[in-house]
């Protein structure tokens, strides 16, 4: 069938009370053409239904408990199989480990410029390969060592830094070699910064609690519970700092996660510690319909254990 007169004729005819086998037996009189009473059905049917305004996608990775100078290898290979389709890149804290200027000291430790000088060039990588996307870093417990430490040994010179150390990278910095005369310059870097544990987007809450839970998907329920309390509007939420995975947990009518980490394991798993329980490597994709949250669609990317190349 073929022509706008038919199918006017057809939805004209339907209008006035025709049935499917009517309609037919009219095109056959009118036009000499056969057609089914099923063919006509599906000719009404799609000129009489409202078209569905199609829903617009958005995509937000969500990439955390980094643990710079202990973070995978293939870190990098995941921003750029995600990198063309993401519009939102979240940074869930632990970015940086601030192994030395933590409570736990250890022979062999990297001195925190050095991780500071390591986690801006996976920044700067990061920024390259994802030049239309906004940018997200917050921090985690691991950077909160930074404000400790400047509280205990900054004296006059507090007043020369953030207390979040992650801004320290991002906004540019020297890196002073006072033995030999070397500096090196750090440019600024086109993130922001969020000086905060959690972050929402669209309906989703990223979060990176102090509180630590071994058993899978607790951390983030209490984390649910505890947004909910506040009065928060949201209906999903991406928990980090667990190193655990945990995916579609139903809870007070929203969806917990637990996003897993993307560190190598620390040196302290295989030191006798026999509570130590072993990590779960992953990341976290959330999906947008309209700027909603979508179950179905959005995932914890699980990964195995060779850290890459």
């Amino acid at each position: 069938m073929k022509g706008k007169e038919q199918i006017d004729v057809i939805i004209d005819l339907y209008n006035h009370g025709n049935s499917y086998h009517e309609i037919s037996v009219a095109m056959d009189e009118l036009f000499g053409v056969k057609i089914s009473d099923d063919a006509i059905r599906k000719r009404i049917k799609r000129k009489t239904e409202p078209t569905k305004k199609k829903k617009k996608l958005s995509r937000c990775l969500v990439l955390s408990d980094l643990h710079v100078p202990y973070n995978r290898n293939d870190i990098i290979d995941i921003v750029k199989e995600q990198a063309g389709r993401i519009d939102t890149l979240i940074l869930g804290g632990d970015i940086v480990d601030c192994e030395s200027i933590s409570v736990f000291q250890a022979l062999g430790q990297v001195p925190l410029v050095q991780e500071m000088e390591q986690a801006w060039c996976l920044l700067k990588d990061i920024e390259d390969l994802t030049p239309n996307v906004n940018r997200i870093i917050m921090f985690g417990n691991h950077e909160a060592r930074f404000e400790k430490y400047l509280a205990a040994k900054g004296g006059e010179l507090q007043e020369l830094h953030s207390k979040n150390i992650l801004r320290e990278i991002v906004n540019g910095f020297e890196s002073q070699n006072h033995i030999n005369g070397v500096t090196i310059e750090f440019d600024q870097l086109n993130y922001t910064v969020i000086n905060n544990w959690w972050y929402k987007h669209n309906d989703l809450i990223v979060c990176h609690p102090k509180d630590f839970s071994k058993i899978q998907g607790r951390t983030t329920v209490n984390a649910c519970e505890y947004f909910t309390r506040e009065g928060e509007d949201f209906n999903a939420i991406f928990t980090a700092h667990t190193h655990k995975i945990a995916e579609k947990i139903p809870n007070l009518n929203k969806w917990c996660y637990e996003i897993g980490c993307l560190c190598k394991e620390m040196p302290y798993s295989k030191e006798g510690k026999l509570g130590y329980t072993p990590q779960n490597h992953g990341y976290g994709l959330a999906i947008f319909e309209d700027g909603k949250f979508s179950v179905n669609k959005s995932k914890v990317v699980v990964l195995g254990n060779e850290y890459g190349v």
